[in-house]
Formats: C-alpha cells, structure tokens, sequence
C-alpha cells in the first residue's frame, strides 16, 4: 500500500511540473524532542550554490517552526549540541507535517489509515549521512562508468604492481632506515590547548568535510568501496599543531634531532568497511610522524597494528584526544581489520631530520 502511494506522489509530481503548477508550499517541524534542534537544507546535487547543508532555522524544545519550500527539497535534523543526524526528510506534499522525537520516526499511513511510527535509533553524524547521500547520488555513478568499482585490466594491473611494491618496501625499509627509539612507537595524549582548538573546529564544520579523491591504482584504502572523507585544518590550528607536535616529537626521540615538518593532512575520516593494508611511509619525508584520534564512532575497537623495530605485531587503541607518536617510514602500520562502525577520524602529521638526512625514497 505505502508503495502504491509513494508511485503515484511520484506520479502526480510529475504531472504538476509538467502543467507548470507552482510547487511552492511549506513543511511545518514540530519538535517532541527534549533538545533544540537544528534543521539543514540539504542542497547536495541541486543547482544551488551552497552545494552542500546550509542551515535554515533553530527549534527548542515543544516549538514548532513552518519553512518555506518546494516540493522535492530536503532538509536534515540534527540535535544541536551533538550533531547527530536525527532524520533526512523529502518535501513530497503541500503543507507537510513532521514530528521530531529523539529517535528517528519513520511516518507512513498503514492499510487501515493509521499512522505508523517506527522508532530507530540514530547511527549516523550530520557529516556521515549528507556526505554518503552526496556519494550516492554524484560520486558512485561516475565510479561505475569509470570502472573503478569493477575496474578494468589496466586498473588492476596497477593495483597489482602498486601492491607489489607495498610489500617489497614492508621487507626492506624498516632494514635500511635509521631510527630513533627502542620499538618505534608510543601513545601520549594531545595537549589540552591544541586539542580543544582541533575538537572544537571539527565539531563545528564537520559537515563541510568533502569526498577524498584517490589515485584508482592505489589501494592502500579500500577507497572504491567504502569512501574517506577530508576536512581540512585553518592555517590558524595548522601552525599550532606543527609547533606543538615538533616539540613532542623531537623530545620522544632523545631531545637532541631537531627535526622539520613535511606534510601535515587533514581530518579524514573512514567509513564502515574500510580498511587501511600494512605499509610504511616515504623514507624521504615521513621518518617521525604522529597519527591523532579526533572522533570515532565504532562498534568493534579499530585497532592500529605496527611491526616495531623489536618485529613484534601489536595492536593500539587509540581514543579521541590522543595520539599515536611512530617512525612512520620504519615501522610497519595499518588497519587492516575492516572498521565496524560509522565512522574513525583521524589527523596526520609528518616531519623528517632537518639535517643529514639523506634517505630517498626506497
């Protein structure tokens, strides 16, 4: 029955553009939540130019707040101080009412006319579900008919070789690389100023994260699959990571190398099922690096594996807040466990010997 209707809203909304009908109405929120809640409209695909979430309107607690719109538009609900996604709404009748509770409330009429209401609990950041509807609808498409998803022979033949690399390195490297320290890693915490102006900044504009683009040959990210996201750092919170992680660095490595910053990447975040293969980094740029937790919202643990320089496999937890100091171009690393979860964010930094250090790349 519910798919009966639904055709037949497609239908009829497609007979009122036809005949030109104004498809102007309003949709009208009503918030049973015990939270405020914000409300996006999602433009992703449309011509807008926002070409994203740009947001409409506040609603506290028992309010109720009537918006302007057409038929056809979509809107998120978030809880406010949390951003988790509460609920992704398409306009698709004139003066449309939704009822906001603190779970999503999936609406539909049963056979009898009854309202139906199916309580589900919310999975999903505001980041996470406007960036996988983003995917979907322009992303996955364009990998389809580039064949990256079933890739072609060449594509393959270049994962092959790239992969084939990726091991030849995992044997030699850590042999042909100075180092710094007994194993090759270490877990500390994030000083409190720079983690509170990196939380802060992700909390804030997470949802602006964009799709991360990969070389297709490449395949230490199962990218084609499950794909990652970027969101990338002001210059402000940039150059106060890069002075306070150098100091952290150059004291965990006997306080006597000074050393200097080569790459810095932004928060990507990872998404279900993916998986990072055991590697190691460019010897000539990344020989001292740390790996920082921002957010992480997981079923199972995803753990870091590293091969230190005693050849032993271990597995790291890292939590929000921390950050995992390794030689990056020594030690073996990857998660290669597909994540069981929504999402793990993460930030990257590099730095090398400011002297002397004449490693090329392997």
């Amino acid at each position: 029955m519910k798919f009966i209707v639904f055709v037949g809203l497609l239908v009829l909304f497609g007979v009122v553009q036809s005949q030109g009908v104004d498809l102007k109405t309003q949709i009208h929120f009503h918030n049973h939540h015990d939270k405020m809640v914000t409300m996006y409209w999602d433009t992703f695909g449309s011509d807008s130019l926002a070409n994203g979430l740009e947001r409409i309107a506040d609603v506290k607690p028992g309010e109720v707040e009537t918006i302007d719109t057409t038929i056809g538009h979509m809107f998120e609900i978030v809880e406010s101080d949390s951003f988790v996604t509460l609920d992704l709404i398409e306009v698709v009748k004139p003066d449309q009412r939704y009822h906001i509770y603190n779970r999503v409330r999936q609406c539909g009429l049963l056979d009898n006319g009854e309202e139906e209401s199916d309580i589900i609990p919310p999975t999903c950041s505001i980041s996470i579900l406007n960036e996988y509807h983003y995917f979907i609808r322009v992303d996955l498409p364009e990998y389809k008919r580039k064949q990256w998803i079933e890739p072609t022979k060449e594509i393959e033949a270049g994962r092959a070789s790239f992969d084939r690399r990726r091991l030849h390195l995992n044997e030699i490297q850590p042999k042909q690389t100075p180092t710094f320290t007994d194993v090759g890693y270490k877990i500390v915490n994030l000083p409190e100023n720079v983690w509170g102006e990196i939380k802060d900044y992700w909390k804030n504009n997470r949802h602006n994260m964009k799709l991360e683009r990969w070389d297709q040959e490449n395949h230490h990210v199962n990218h084609w699959q499950s794909p990652s996201y970027m969101l990338w750092l002001p210059h402000k919170t940039q150059r106060l990571l890069k002075i306070e992680a150098q100091k952290i660095l150059e004291e965990w490595i006997g306080g006597e190398i000074p050393l200097e910053w080569t790459s810095l990447y932004g928060i990507r975040m990872y998404t279900n099922h993916s998986i990072l293969l055991n590697h190691v980094d460019r010897s000539a740029t990344h020989a001292v690096s740390a790996i920082i937790q921002v957010d992480q919202r997981v079923t199972d643990d995803w753990l870091l594996e590293v091969i230190g320089h005693d050849g032993v496999a271990r597995h790291l937890k890292l939590l929000p807040g921390q950050m995992a100091l390794y030689e990056s171009a020594s030690v073996v690393h990857g998660r290669e466990k597909p994540l069981n979860g929504d999402y793990f964010a993460n930030l990257f930094i590099h730095y090398r010997p400011k002297n002397n250090w004449n490693v090329g790349v392997l």
